[in-house]
Order: structure tokens, then C-alpha cells, then sequence
């Protein structure tokens, strides 16, 4: 074979896995619920990298951030009107809003969250 085709290829099966992938992650494209990237650090002493994150917004006000950080460790944080109620960890959660509106959520002395303006938002 030659090696434009197996560029070709490799191009083919890269983009197959990508609309999989897509794919799988329809629930958070229903206009209401959003995915993304933010930055996130695992641990304190590390530099933040870009996170997949999911926001579940419901009628209520309330909404569920799901960050996946690297590692592979997933941590929810829950709000309700814009302010933390919660996480799923018995660990300390604590935030920063900047007048930006851009939120620095920590859990535990560890990790941390580096929320943008705009994406902690209640539905509407």
C-alpha cells in the first residue's frame, strides 16, 4: 500500500471515531445542557490542562458541572442559583468568583476547576 493511502487511511478511520465519539455525547447538545473543555489541575502542584466537562441544567435553577479530570478521575459539582451546594466527594469544596465572572471551584486541597464566565448559568 502506499503511503498516501495509508495516510488516507489513518485520516478515514480518525474521522469515524471522531463522529462516534460525537455521537455518544448527544444528551448535553439539547440547547439546554452544554459539553465543552475547561481547565483543570488533578493536583495542586500541577498546571491546568483542558478538561471535558458536561453542565445538566434543570427547570429548577439547579444544575450538576461534571468535569472529567486527567487521570480519568470524574467529579460532579451541584449548584442552585449559581452557588455551590455540593459535590460528589466528602471532600471540601470551595470557590473564587472574579469580577470576570470566570469561578476558580477547588476540591479538597487538590484538584481545582477553572470555570469560564457564562457556562455556570441556571435554564432558562
Amino acid at each position: 500500500m502506499r503511503p498516501s493511502a495509508i495516510i488516507a487511511t489513518c485520516l478515514a478511520l480518525a474521522g469515524a471515531a471522531q463522529a462516534q465519539t460525537a455521537d455518544d455525547n448527544v444528551a448535553g447538545t439539547d440547547g439546554t445542557n452544554d459539553l465543552g473543555h475547561l481547565q483543570c489541575a488533578a493536583n495542586a502542584s500541577a498546571i491546568a490542562e483542558s478538561c471535558p466537562y458536561e453542565v445538566l441544567r434543570k427547570d429548577d435553577g439547579t444544575l450538576t458541572l461534571r468535569v472529567l479530570f486527567p487521570g480519568g478521575t470524574g467529579r460532579s459539582v451541584y449548584f442552585d442559583q449559581g452557588e455551590i451546594t455540593g459535590a460528589s466527594t466528602p471532600e471540601e469544596v470551595s470557590s473564587e468568583t472574579f469580577k470576570s465572572g470566570a469561578m476558580l471551584i477547588y476540591i479538597g486541597t487538590e484538584m481545582r476547576i477553572e470555570v469560564p464566565p457564562g457556562v455556570i448559568t441556571p435554564a432558562e
